[in-house]
């Protein structure tokens, strides 16, 4: 690899770790969906950037968002994706208008879903005891 392209996908690499870390600080555990501003969400990351990143402050206009193509590289990298965010599994997805554009970002946490606490019980009993009364004690536990 030349130099180069190390430089890039460093650079790369600096503009994905600051979206991380963005979306880990405007995250909030309180609420089981979110909605996070475009604008929001990329003028915090290019402000983490350091001032050597060629990306930073290169969306166009003097607005302050790192490269649009470099944008367009992490949504596609991350959307549909579970992240993990302070300690909750997030699934981050892109809402877009009708022309196409992006609009804001959701993250929906992933709540595990844990059996009933009799399910896990009668599993135990189940597996302490013959096959024949297996399904005997399902049955029992199911027959409302």
């Amino acid at each position: 690899m030349s130099e180069l392209a190390r430089e890039i996908a460093r650079e790369i690499k600096e503009v994905k770790d600051a979206f991380l870390d963005t979306l880990q600080e405007l995250f909030n555990p309180k609420y089981p969906v979110q909605k996070l501003g475009w604008k929001q969400v990329w003028k915090t990351v290019n402000s983490k950037l350091p001032d050597d990143n060629s990306y930073r402050n290169r969306y166009g206009k003097g607005k302050p968002y790192p490269d649009k193509d470099v944008i367009k590289l992490i949504e596609a990298r991350f959307d549909g994706k579970t992240l993990e965010l302070a300690r909750h599994r997030v699934l981050f997805s892109i809402v877009r208008t009708p022309d196409g554009f992006v609009e804001c970002y959701k993250l929906f946490q992933q709540f595990e879903r844990t059996p009933a606490k009799e399910a896990i019980e009668a599993i135990e009993r189940a597996l302490d005891t013959d096959l024949g009364s297996i399904n005997d004690m399902f049955v029992k536990m199911y027959a409302y």
